[in-house]
């Protein structure tokens, strides 16, 4: 792993073996190799396809800006990052933010409604896909707030609106979307305020999100650990990296 050294910080790493991707045809949507490079020229980090990164440590801040600065969110002069998908590769900052799905970080859904937001960035979705996942992955409030004919709208077949979902269920609809947009890289902020709601009011990410074979790169809150976030997704990380 690279030490990045533009950033004040010198991550430590370790590696442990991944499960291997499982699941439905349909989700299984592949990962992407990401290769950064900082301003000394320092030994490059290198994240291979499908792997799992976690962040640790007590710098939330940089944790941050270190996903900002892979996925081109943030330039910074002497320094290169490389992301892999498949025979593409890609280098430009605006292409390398289409590559990803940020899950846990934002308070606001995209669109005033749910079906809006689950289809935001979305291409070609076919309706029993949608629903599919829709099934599998409401939670009980979302069942209770929608339709059994109709899982966009109430009781009364008016659209759901976003403003009035609780944590839990904001993050069950922007799961469903990020899967259905089949990212190759998903990043989780297991440390937001919305997150720790969500997880008090018992959501956990779906295992999907792992067994994709999606890169992913969790943002552990402060203090927490390996074992933390083994027991928060019921998956296990590749690789670590400490921010202090």
């Amino acid at each position: 792993m690279v030490a990045l050294n533009w950033l004040g910080f010198r991550p430590k790493t370790s590696s442990i073996e991944t499960d291997a991707p499982a699941g439905s045809p349909y989700l299984i949507t592949g990962g992407a190799e990401i290769l950064a490079t900082d301003a000394t020229r320092a030994e490059p980090l290198q994240l291979e396809s499908g792997s799992r990164l976690a962040l640790l440590g007590t710098d939330t801040f940089r944790k941050h800006y270190f996903c900002d600065w892979l996925l081109g969110y943030v330039d910074v002069p002497g320094s290169s990052v490389t992301i892999c998908v498949g025979s593409q590769t890609v280098e430009n900052l605006g292409d390398r933010t289409r590559l990803a799905g940020l899950l846990g970080r934002s308070p606001f859904l995209y669109g005033d409604t749910i079906q809006e937001s689950l289809l935001y960035r979305t291409q070609n979705v076919r309706k029993q896909d949608l629903f599919h996942l829709v099934e599998r992955f409401y939670g009980a409030g979302l069942r209770s707030r929608t339709s059994p004919e109709n899982p966009f709208c109430d009781s009364k077949g008016k659209p759901v609106p976003t403003q009035v979902l609780n944590a839990r269920e904001h993050l069950e609809i922007a799961q469903i979307n990020i899967l259905l947009q089949k990212t190759p890289i998903v990043v989780l902020d297991l440390s937001s305020d919305l997150m720790t709601q969500a997880l008090e009011l018992g959501y956990r990410p779906c295992a999907e999100l792992f067994e994709s074979g999606k890169t992913l790169i969790a943002i552990l809150p402060p203090g927490k650990d390996l074992a933390w976030a083994t027991e928060i997704t019921g998956q296990r990380f590749s690789s670590q990296m400490q921010f202090e």
